[in-house]
């Protein structure tokens, strides 16, 4: 009797934990990003797939309570890039005790029980998404260590417009 309800009851506890964690994605370069909807911090709510037809660099945060200083630099890239058409969006997961990132650029706020809301993980993570909602470059890791590799990347792929699809812009 044990062996044939345990089958059973992998099943059922592997559909528990997959839709305990359906919110979080795992792409890579090629996939196409899902759209979503979350709020900004200093703003209204945004909507991914409202800006098709524009390039957005999204940037995941990861421990960040009152991290402001630490997105400056990002915020000056992303708004030097904005005459190129470039969306730039943090996005930050509250914790209890922590208090939102503060930044021109808009600051949106990934909560579990938001339905149209996705996680990507690992975070820090920086995304450039062609116009088309292609991801063409990921970063992961050590983003401080490396913010002068995704500027240079960020300014080829803005200039030469090296999207992955083909036939965009």
């Amino acid at each position: 009797m044990v062996f044939r309800v345990w089958p059973l009851f992998l099943i059922v506890f592997s559909l528990i934990v997959l839709g305990a964690f359906s919110s979080v994605q795992a792409l890579e370069p090629g996939d196409q990003v899902p759209d979503f909807v979350m709020h900004s911090e200093n703003g209204a709510p945004q909507r991914l797939s409202e800006q098709i037809g524009k390039p957005v660099m999204i940037i995941w945060l990861d421990d960040c309570n009152a991290c402001s200083e630490r997105l400056i630099d990002w915020q000056y890239q992303a708004e030097s890039r904005a005459v190129d058409g470039l969306v730039t969006w943090f996005v930050w997961q509250p914790q209890k005790g922590y208090k939102a990132p503060w930044s021109r650029l808009p600051v949106l706020s990934y909560r579990e029980n938001n339905k149209d809301a996705w996680l990507f993980q690992p975070a820090p993570a920086v995304m450039l998404i062609s116009p088309d909602g292609i991801l063409d470059h990921l970063f992961l890791y050590r983003l401080d260590e490396r913010k002068t590799e995704i500027a240079s990347t960020l300014k080829s792929w803005l200039h030469n417009k090296q999207w992955l699809q083909k036939g965009i812009l």
